[in-house]
């Protein structure tokens, strides 16, 4: 056994990995932080947003005109078409342009959106960093191949530690872009922030108040087989 198994190499690449799951889950609450307080930023200007929506649409209209910003002025175009979005996103929640109203209002206008956001990441978060049965699965089936080609000889173990990084960032680029379609087929798409509308609370909201400003979501797009079975995962990375 101690020729063929190294116990304190394998403790020392468990200390290791536990070092760096460890850093990866504290960089992750620092990462998840800083949205929630730029979501609470937005949330507390929601008062101000026809003046914001003004000032934007000033600063767009220089730039379709060709003139220079000034790194400020760029800096604060940005920031305020990120604070739109921000509140299209929260309208379009509140009021879904593309779901029938089933009353005057899903929601209430008051609602702390950046709230639910920040509960929302911190469950999705929580999912993310636990490993589960399959991913201690797959950590011992690559912990086994790694020991297979270090004992057939140290020229294989060289190509599989060449050749296994380049791999891994393969799939994660390919499952990357799968994501990223869902992501596009179930967020809606922003056309122009400032054609958006954000009234005030009211009790009758015209359901199209937003149409023009957003495109339809494309998992509405899908043809699906039947009117009770939703898209499969496969349809939907599909989906152009």
């Amino acid at each position: 056994m101690p020729d063929y198994l190294s116990i304190d190499g394998i403790c020392i690449d468990l200390a290791v990995f536990s070092l760096l799951w460890l850093i990866l889950g504290i960089y992750n609450v620092f990462i998840s932080q800083s949205f929630v307080n730029r979501w609470n930023e937005f949330e507390r200007l929601l008062p101000d947003r026809e003046n914001i929506k003004r000032a934007y649409e000033r600063l767009d209209n220089q730039k379709k005109n060709n003139e220079t910003l000034s790194r400020i002025k760029l800096k604060e175009y940005y920031e305020k078409r990120d604070i739109l979005e921000y509140f299209l996103l929260r309208e379009e929640f509140l009021f879904p342009s593309f779901l029938p109203p089933i009353s005057e209002s899903f929601l209430r206008e008051d609602f702390f959106f950046a709230g639910y956001l920040s509960r929302a990441m911190a469950k999705t978060s929580q999912k993310a960093f636990k490993l589960s049965i399959s991913s201690l699965f797959t950590i011992l089936v690559i912990s086994l191949a790694w020991f297979l080609f270090e004992f057939i000889s140290e020229e294989a173990e060289f190509w599989f530690m060449l050749i296994f990084p380049f791999f891994v960032t393969l799939i994660l680029i390919i499952l990357y872009k799968k994501l990223a379609k869902v992501y596009g087929l179930l967020v809606n798409v922003f056309m122009q922030a400032f054609d958006a509308n954000f009234p005030g609370f009211q009790n009758i909201r015209h359901p199209w108040i937003n149409i023009g400003a957003i495109k339809t979501p494309g998992f509405l797009e899908i043809e699906y087989r039947s009117s009770h079975e939703p898209p499969s995962f496969k349809e939907l990375v599909n989906k152009n």
